[in-house]
């Protein structure tokens, strides 16, 4: 049930972007709020984690695995962007 929640919230988001696209005020205030939306929702993810004593008890082994996985996540991502780069834009490349 909730995929199909989601699924809809998306498409129905979808649709009413496509609409509104040429609105650039209403896209503006759409991305400001979307923006606000995430950083309440980290805000209360650092306040629940906070509030978890097993996690602010690991905190040190906890913090030293984030940094891991943080630098993993952008090293695959830079390692894959300039993958796609070298495929997708090889004629513009060439071309030069």
């Amino acid at each position: 049930m909730p995929a199909v929640i989601l699924s809809s919230c998306i498409l129905s988001g979808v649709l009413l972007g496509a609409v509104l696209q040429r609105r650039k005020r209403v896209i503006a205030a759409v991305d400001y709020l979307a923006l606000a939306a995430v950083l309440v929702l980290v805000w209360l993810l650092g306040a629940s984690m906070g509030a978890n004593e097993e996690v602010t008890a690991n905190l040190g082994t906890l913090g030293l695995h984030a940094v891991a996985i943080v630098f993993a996540a952008m090293l695959g991502s830079v390692v894959m962007v300039e993958a796609v780069h070298r495929v997708w834009f090889r004629e513009q490349r060439d071309g030069d």
